[in-house]
């Protein structure tokens, strides 16, 4: 192992050792610990919680940075001629058809990006051997393959970058030069970081953003604590759309289970088609009030750790919980603990409703008891009519009020 020179001994010792800094503070340290005489490129690498292996967890995307990427991209448009006018006004480096086909199969490949149109694409499969290996390959995901040719070339050249998460779950991407100013060196980031968000796999269960390192050629890594850069925004949108999509959700605490516990849980969720999302109770609130509807009376649940379980049918996660906490020792805490639950548009505050939500029947269930009692022999029906509960008129009641 080579040994460190003065800048990097001097560079190393500002950062310090198991610190997770703010995006803030990691965008301009790495100012500070790049000594490269040159304009060196920052850049970042997030490793994802998602198995790339499945094609349902594969997270590939594009983003504009807003400060652009600092270098000159060299752009080739493969297009036809009717189209050459309009990607040479738009900045395009090289513009032509057959002549750079021709060109790239002797293996000439001095381009960051080719654009190029849909109609043409079968011409350019036959390069998929020279350019597949270097990334430069025209995919209609990133954007390079479009009839829009203009657009795409000034998108490019002003800062647009395509990403993919590689084999080993992480995605590595330049977000801009060390000459930029801290400030856009953060904003980049945080637009960077901010797409892989959005781009979420439904089929990735647990943490998503495992670490994020900030670094500049040559530099060590920064860890970044991934909490300084979640949109909240973007956060308290995503957490709307799924209380409206579920009728029924239940406040949970999960706290005390250790990880073999929390693992099994979410096996047993994810069977039961019950959709587990641990949430901070202030972003659970706005959610909340983005929806028709007053929740206010679970606002006293909102304290603690806060797990909340979605479902479609109204005792699914009751069931679970009972299911989940039947072994639990005698004077050990009983978790996952009901806090709370907005059950067929009703409210169940505390530990001591789980056995009736376990009871709840759902509409198809109750549907099913009138059509049994109606299938029934006369007397039947009759006694039920005459019993205490009536219960033909109580199921229909509670149909009438679902």
């Amino acid at each position: 192992m080579s040994k460190l020179t003065k800048n990097q001994k001097l560079a190393l010792g500002k950062i310090e050792a198991g610190k997770a800094y703010t995006l803030k503070e990691a965008s301009a340290l790495v100012k500070e610990i790049t000594t490269t005489k040159f304009d060196a490129s920052v850049d970042v690498d997030v490793r994802l919680g998602v198995d790339p292996r499945k094609a349902n967890q594969m997270v590939r995307g594009v983003v504009s940075l807003p400060h652009g990427t600092g270098k000159q991209v060299r752009v080739l448009a493969l297009c036809t001629p009717d189209k050459e006018a309009e990607a040479t006004a738009a900045g395009a480096d090289y513009v032509g058809l057959d002549e750079y086909i021709e060109k790239i199969k002797g293996g000439w490949t001095d381009i960051d990006v080719i654009i190029t149109m849909p109609s043409i694409m079968g011409k350019i499969g036959a390069l998929g051997r020279v350019l597949g290996p270097r990334g430069l390959m025209p995919n209609p995901k990133s954007g390079t393959v479009t009839n829009e040719i203009g657009n795409a070339v000034k998108e490019v050249k002003q800062g647009k970058i395509d990403f993919k998460v590689d084999k080993s779950g992480i995605v590595h991407t330049s977000i801009g030069k060390i000459s930029f100013n801290s400030d856009q060196i953060r904003d980049n980031a945080k637009e960077f970081i901010s797409t892989l968000l959005k781009l979420k796999p439904s089929a990735a269960k647990g943490t998503y953003i495992k670490s994020i390192y900030l670094s500049s050629t040559m530099s060590a890594g920064i860890k970044i604590d991934p909490k300084s850069v979640e949109d909240k925004g973007l956060i308290i949108g995503q957490l709307t759309e799924i209380v409206k999509e579920y009728p029924n959700f239940y406040l949970t605490d999960i706290e005390a289970l250790d990880a073999e516990k929390t693992s099994k849980l979410r096996r047993e969720c994810f069977k039961k088609e019950i959709k587990l999302v641990v949430v901070k109770n202030n972003l659970l609130k706005k959610a909340l009030e983005n929806v028709e509807g007053d929740f206010s009376p679970l606002q006293v649940a909102m304290k603690g750790n806060t797990a909340v379980m979605f479902s479609q049918t109204a005792n699914a996660p009751a069931r679970l919980i009972k299911e989940f906490t039947k072994d639990a020792k005698k004077d050990a805490p009983v978790k996952p603990e009901l806090k709370a639950a907005y059950v067929q548009e009703s409210f169940y505050i505390g530990a001591e409703n789980l056995e009736a939500l376990v009871n709840i029947k759902s509409k198809n269930e109750l549907i099913g008891d009138v059509i049994m009692l109606l299938q029934s022999p006369a007397k039947n029906v009759i006694s039920a009519l005459q019993s205490s509960g009536q219960t033909i008129h109580g199921l229909l009641k509670t149909l009438e009020e679902r």
